[in-house]
C-alpha cells in the first residue's frame, strides 16, 4: 500500500514537471513571437525594384530638392545655389540660374510654390543666422534675414515647414504666428518663427507633415505646450534631431514627445509620417518605426552601423523609402506597407541619397555629385 502511495506522488511530480514544461514553452513561445512583432527585419534580397538615371542631369553637391503640391513643378539646389528646375514631374531638367548667396550661406531647405517659384531655406555652419531667399518674376531674389533665429537645416518634403537650431520652426502656412524673433535691423523683412518647448531646444534635422485631406492647413498653427495623450488621427507635424529627439503635433496643436528607446544618444536626420505610422532614421543604421494603433515602436534592424539614414518618404500607396549613405555611397531600402523591407537595385557608382521626393510621375531621388534617379521596374545596366 505505502508502495502505491510512492508510486503515485512520483506520477503526480512528473505530470507537475509535464505540466510546468509544457506551460514554460508556450511562455517561451509567446514571448519569441512578440519580440518577433516588436521587431523588422530587414531582407537580404534584392526588391524588383530598380532605379535609373534621369538622363542629361548633372549638378555637382546636390543639398536638397522639393516639388510643389501636384508634384509638377520641382527644383534641386546645390551647395554653391546653383539650380536645376522641372516643369513635368522630373522627366526633364533644365538649367534655372542661381541663387545670389552670401559667405557662408548653406541653401538647406526648397519649397516650389504652386507657379514654380522657389523658396530657399539658409543656415550657417556653427551659427544662428538665419535667412529665406524667395524668387520673384525675371528670376530675382527677394532676402529676408534674422541673425538669432537658429539656422535652417531641413525641411518637409512639400515644402510647407521649415526647421534648425535651437528648435526652430518655420511653417510657410502659417504668418500669423505670435512667438516671432525678429531682427531689429530687418523689421521690413520679416520671418515668422516658433519654436519646441525647453526640452526642443536642439538642432532639428527633418520634419515631415501629413494632412488628412492631402492640401496644406490654412490654419495651422504651433503651440510650444506638450501633451502626453495619444497622437491623433489627422495632421501632424513630425520633426526629428540631436539626442535622439523625436516629437509629433497633434491636430490641437500641441506637441508630444515620442523617441524610440534606441539606448544610445544619437541624432535622427530623417523622418516620414502618415495617419498611421511615423518612420524615423539616422546614423548607426538606425531606423524605426511607430504605429500610432498600438502607440508602440518597433526597431526596424538589418542596416550595418556604417549607414546613415538621410531621407525617407510614404507614399500613397503606402510605400514607404528610405535612403542615404554607406561609406559614402547610395542605398536605398523600401517596403510595401507590409513590415517586409527590400533593398532596392542603384546604378553603379552613385553617392550617397541625399533627398527623396514624389512627383505626379514617380520617385525621385537626389545624389550629392549630381544625378537624379528615376524608381522603376524596367531593366537597367547595372
Amino acid at each position: 500500500m505505502l508502495g502505491e502511495s510512492k508510486q503515485f506522488q512520483k506520477l503526480i511530480f512528473v505530470s507537475v514537471g509535464i505540466i510546468a514544461l509544457i506551460i514554460g514553452a508556450k511562455a517561451l513561445r509567446v514571448h519569441r513571437e512578440e519580440v518577433t512583432k516588436s521587431e523588422i527585419i530587414i531582407s537580404k534580397t534584392s526588391s524588383e525594384q530598380m532605379w535609373t538615371k534621369v538622363s542629361g542631369v548633372v549638378m555637382p553637391d546636390i543639398i536638397t530638392m522639393g516639388f510643389d503640391k501636384t508634384g509638377r513643378y520641382g527644383a534641386v539646389v546645390s551647395l554653391e545655389g546653383f539650380l536645376m528646375k522641372t516643369n513635368d514631374g522630373g522627366n526633364n531638367w533644365f538649367e534655372a540660374g542661381y541663387i545670389p548667396l552670401e559667405d557662408g550661406d548653406i541653401p538647406n531647405a526648397i519649397a516650389v510654390k504652386a507657379d514654380g517659384k522657389l523658396v530657399i531655406g539658409i543656415g550657417v555652419d556653427e551659427s544662428a543666422y538665419t535667412a529665406i531667399y524667395q524668387e520673384t518674376d525675371n528670376s530675382n531674389w527677394k532676402q529676408t534675414k534674422c541673425v538669432d533665429c537658429g539656422g535652417i537645416f531641413a525641411g518637409s518634403s512639400d515644402g510647407s515647414m521649415f526647421v534648425g537650431g535651437g528648435g526652430l520652426i518655420i511653417n510657410q502656412n502659417d504668418q500669423s504666428n505670435q512667438n516671432n524673433r525678429i531682427n531689429e535691423s530687418n523689421r521690413n523683412n520679416q520671418i515668422n518663427v516658433s519654436y519646441l518647448p525647453d526640452w526642443g531646444k536642439t538642432t532639428l534635422y527633418g520634419v515631415a507633415q501629413n494632412h488628412s485631406d492631402n492640401e496644406f492647413s490654412e490654419n495651422s498653427q504651433i503651440n510650444n505646450s506638450i501633451n502626453q495623450n495619444k497622437v491623433s488621427d489627422n495632421n501632424k507635424i513630425l520633426v526629428v534631431g540631436e539626442s535622439n529627439l523625436v516629437a509629433i503635433s497633434e491636430s490641437d496643436n500641441k506637441w508630444n514627445v515620442i523617441s524610440p528607446p534606441t539606448g544610445k544618444i544619437l541624432p535622427f536626420y530623417a523622418g516620414a509620417i502618415n495617419s498611421e505610422k511615423a518612420l524615423v532614421g539616422g546614423v548607426n543604421g538606425s531606423l524605426w518605426q511607430f504605429e500610432f494603433n498600438s502607440n508602440k515602436w518597433r526597431q526596424i534592424k538589418g542596416l550595418k552601423e556604417q549607414v546613415s539614414v538621410l531621407s525617407m518618404l510614404i507614399a500613397e500607396n503606402e510605400m514607404i523609402v528610405a535612403g542615404g549613405e554607406l561609406a559614402g555611397k547610395a542605398f536605398i531600402i523600401s517596403s510595401k506597407g507590409n513590415d517586409i523591407w527590400q533593398y532596392d537595385l542603384l546604378p553603379k557608382g552613385v553617392s550617397k541619397i541625399v533627398c527623396l521626393a514624389i512627383t505626379n510621375k514617380s520617385i525621385l531621388a537626389a545624389t550629392s555629385d549630381g544625378y537624379i534617379l528615376k524608381r522603376t521596374k524596367s531593366s537597367v545596366d547595372f
